[in-house]
Parts: structure tokens; sequence; C-alpha cells
């Protein structure tokens, strides 16, 4: 009986099927007033075109799959995306799902938020379900940040275990043995906001590939580091992802991590005593690897070879191979979402703060200003390469693309407290900011960097003339990079 109400509310609410309804009966009700008024031609034509828009409708319908679940945990005082941007959201979903909604609340902590997320969607399941009389596929969006998309997944992972034999009425998501269908997307605004690009870019995993775990694959051979043993350190696993552009460090990135594993001095990372490793699994991951293989459907395989090394390592150090970790990562919510799905209860995902990381080794004083010079890498070469190939629209898309993100360059950087702006012109920008708020500026470059349309090298100073020479060292030592003056002379 509930099923049948729910099936009947939705008919009469639904407001296009509603009139879709009504707009039927009164075409059947006047087809004996149009048959003696205008002849069989007249109704026969009319049946025809009705029963080509009829098909026609079904069609676009069938072309839809399941239900579209868009999970959105801001965070209170944080930075809103656009509204515009999920009005796009909102319209890929339609266009692609039969049905979808949104979640988003703001509770504290990130286990309520995820919790409160995986309710709401338990709800409009089990209204779907009433509804249809079946399991409709699934597809689940996410934009949160890191801890949030962990939380999620881990809370994901526990609906699944709790129900090994299908999806109930009680259940919130499809059990990984028995429903397959179920992939799980994230979507990025960050070219979008920019002016870039006029649709956000979604990236998906395929969780049916991912829970066909092989126990016998092949693991690649991941770095593996021993930490300092002692009571310092505690017997615990640290797994550190790096997703690195054409152009970072991976070594840079490994060290610091390492550092904060192991408990050393604070770095940025928000590691609690609990938190300490003595072990560590070390990957990088190229960025265009990783996100043209989430847009392409091939990324499964980029994280089946690291939970198998995950499990080579876990096997080796507790004999068994679900050994809870600490994950330090700059990876896309999507891999925490599924390192949250994937990781054993207990782990954890340490969270990265710019505002708490301390600035780079200098000698000057915390109180004092430092200059910074941000120049375009190879801009004119750019433009003069499309120039002289002919082709205007490129050139002009691309000195678009330069100036709208150099814009974005300038706004992110005016937002850290104490920042101001010198000077703008052309592809170049003079700042001015607080010497301890270092990590925030290099923070909007890694940003910047990472939608890689055009390439940036900064140095900066206690002077104009430090910051200067630092800028030319940088466009002589590979270009797009950030150069400190003190630390040449280091």
């Amino acid at each position: 009986m509930p099923a049948k109400r729910a099936r009947f509310r939705y008919w009469v609410l639904d407001a296009r099927d509603f009139l879709y309804w009504i707009g039927a009966a009164f075409f059947a009700g006047a087809l004996p007033n149009i048959a003696s008024g205008s002849g069989g031609y007249v109704l026969y034509s009319l049946t025809a075109i009705a029963v080509i828009m009829a098909f026609a409708l079904w069609l676009y319908a069938k072309r839809k799959d399941g239900i579209g679940v868009l999970v959105h945990l801001p965070r209170g005082g944080g930075r809103n995306v656009k509204s515009d941007a999920f009005e796009v959201v909102d319209n890929e979903l339609s266009k692609k799902h039969r049905d979808w909604f949104r979640s988003g609340p703001e509770p504290e902590p990130v286990d309520d938020r995820a919790g409160w997320a995986l309710q709401t969607i338990q709800h409009r399941l089990g209204e779907a379900e009433s509804r249809d009389g079946r399991n409709p596929p699934i597809s689940l969006y996410i934009h949160c940040h890191h801890p949030e998309a962990f939380a999620l997944g881990a809370k994901a992972q526990q609906a699944w275990h709790e129900k090994p034999t299908g999806r109930s009425a009680d259940a919130v998501l499809p059990s990984k043995n028995s429903y397959l269908r179920f992939r799980v997307g994230a979507f990025s605004t960050f070219r979008m906001d920019r002016g870039l690009s006029c649709t956000p870019d979604v990236y998906s995993l395929d969780f049916s590939r991912l829970f066909r775990v092989n126990p016998n694959r092949t693991a690649r051979k991941h770095k593996f580091h021993r930490l300092e043993d002692g009571d310092r350190a505690h017997n615990r696993l640290a797994l550190i992802i790096h997703v690195h552009g054409e152009h970072d460090d991976p070594e840079a990135f490994k060290r610091f991590a390492l550092c904060a594993a192991y408990g050393g001095e604070p770095n940025g990372y928000q590691v609690r005593d609990t938190d300490r490793c003595n072990r560590a699994l070390c990957t990088s991951i190229p960025a265009s690897e990783l996100f043209q293989g989430l847009e392409k459907g091939t990324g499964e395989d980029i994280l089946l070879d690291l939970f198998a090394s995950y499990r080579e390592q876990s096997r080796n150090m507790f004999g068994h191979d679900r050994t809870p970790v600490r994950v330090f990562t700059n990876g896309p919510a999507l891999l925490a979402f599924a390192l949250g799905a994937q990781l054993p209860a207990g782990s954890r995902i340490i969270e990265f703060s710019p505002s708490q990381a301390p600035s780079s080794k200098t000698s000057t004083p915390p109180s004092e200003k430092v200059i910074a010079i941000v120049d375009g890498d190879d801009i004119g070469n750019q433009m003069e390469h499309r120039l002289l190939t002919g082709n205007v629209e490129d050139a002009a898309d691309y000195s678009h693309s330069v100036t709208t993100s150099l814009r974005a360059l300038v706004d992110d950087v005016q937002e850290i407290d104490g920042a101001r702006l010198i000077s703008q012109g052309g592809d170049s920008a003079i700042f001015e900011f607080p010497a301890d708020k270092r990590a925030e500026f290099e923070q909007v470059l890694h940003r910047i960097r990472i939608n890689r349309t055009f390439h940036v090298s900064c140095g900066y100073g206690a002077t104009s003339k430090e910051a200067f020479m630092a800028l030319r060292l940088a466009k002589t030592t590979g270009k797009n990079s950030t150069v400190n003056h003190d630390e040449m002379l280091a």
C-alpha cells in the first residue's frame, strides 16, 4: 500500500506528467468531434503525429540513466561556488538522468556532514524505488573538500558492507556484491569560474571495477620508506599520493608529507599524535594521466594498482591486508572518496591547511613585507605561433584565457590578508604581502598552475631588486616555478 500511495502521489504532483495526462485526456475526448467534422484523413494524420511524438518522448526518456545525486558540502565561511555553475550542473544532470536531487548541509563535524548526505540519499532512493517499483542505477556526483569526500566514501563503505545481499528499503546505497551499476563522479568548476570553459569538468569512477579486487594482481613498484622507529613513532603506515603537474617536483611533496607523517616540525598538515607513522608508501601520479583516465573511464586501473601495492605492504608489515592508514594527498575529491570507500575503518585523510604552514626559510622578520613579481612564460611566442598559422580565432581564445587566468590570480592573491596589488600589465603583476603569508601565496600559484592553460614564473624577496633577481632565476631554470631570493643564497 505505501508503494501505491507513493506512486499515486508522484503522478499527481509531478507537473510535467500531470499536464501530459490532462492533454491526453482532452485529445481523446475530442477525437469524436474531430472525426465527425474533419473526416478520417485528418484523424489518421493527427493520430500518426501523436504516435511519432510519443515515441520521440519515450526514446528521449529512455536515454536517461537512473538517478543522479549531487552532494555539495560547502564549508561555512569558505568561498562559495557561483550559482550559474550549479545551473549548468543541474542542466547536465537533467539531461543524463530521469531523476536527480542535491544535498548540501553545513553541520559539523565532518562525519555528521557525510552522514546527513547519506541519509538524504537513503530517503530519496526509497521514494524512487516505491514509485518505480525497482532499483534504479545510481550516479553520485560530489563537490566537497578532502575530509568530507573521504568521510562520505567511508560511510558509503559501511553501507555496502551492512547490506551484502542487496538493497532493501532501509539501505542507503547498493550492495557492492549484487548491484554493480554504481558510478561516482566529481565535478570541478575551476576552469568555468575563470571563464575558460562554459561547462564544468566531470570526472568519474566505475566502482563495479574497483570492487572486483584481484588478490593476485601484481602491484607496481612504489617507493617504501621506513621512518624512525621508537616511542615517538607509532606502528602505522602512511599512504602518500602526489598528483603532480608537468613542472612540479614530486620529491619536494614527498619530503613535506614524510616530515608530517613522522610528526616532525609543523608544516601545515593537521597531524594529531595518533596520526604519526613509522612507515610510508609513496607514489606519484602525473596529473594529465589521472584526469584523462577519469574523463575517459580508465582511471580505475591507476587506483587498482595503488590498492594492490597497499595490500602487499600491509601484509608484509602486519600479516593482513586491511591495515588502517593515514593518507597524505593533493589529488581531487574523487580520489579521496575512492580511498575512503576502499581503505579499512580507522583510516584517516590528513588535511593540509595553507594558513597553518610555516613561511619559507628567510632572513626577513615575519612582520615585514615581501615583494613578488609574477610573469607569464612564452606568452609572446605562443601568440606569434598562432598568428603565423593564420588562426586568428585560436589566438584570440588564447589571449582571452591568459587574461582571465591572470585576473583570477590577482583576485585570489588579493584575498590573502594584508596582500595588495602594486602593478599589473600584460601578462605580469607585482604584489606585496606579509612575509608570514608566503605559504598562502604559493598555494594560489599552485592552483593556477594546475589549470595549465599557461605557465607563470614568480620571484619574490624583501625588495623589488631581490624579487626581480629571483624571477630571472626562475625564468632560466625551467620556468613555471617560484624562487625565493633568500633561498638563492642558502
